[in-house]
């Protein structure tokens, strides 16, 4: 192997290295972003399902039934 074709080959491998580290560090940040959005969903749920019990409770309160 000449010296051209070793420096080329080292630029090669250094330069898939550094496009293998942009596709992790792109996965890592859909992984966190994912789970930034269901962290987010259960919160809402949850503060929805709050909601719910304490209209539920206050209907109850107020002699309704729900029923119309």
């Amino acid at each position: 192997m000449t010296e051209f074709e070793s420096q080329r080959a080292h630029c090669f491998l250094l330069f898939f290295g550094m496009l293998e580290r942009r596709v992790r560090d792109l996965e890592v940040w859909q992984s966190v972003k994912t789970g930034e959005d269901m962290r987010s969903h259960g919160i809402s749920a949850g503060v929805g399902a709050g909601a719910g019990g304490l209209v539920a409770v206050l209907v109850k309160l107020l002699g309704g039934d729900g029923l119309g």
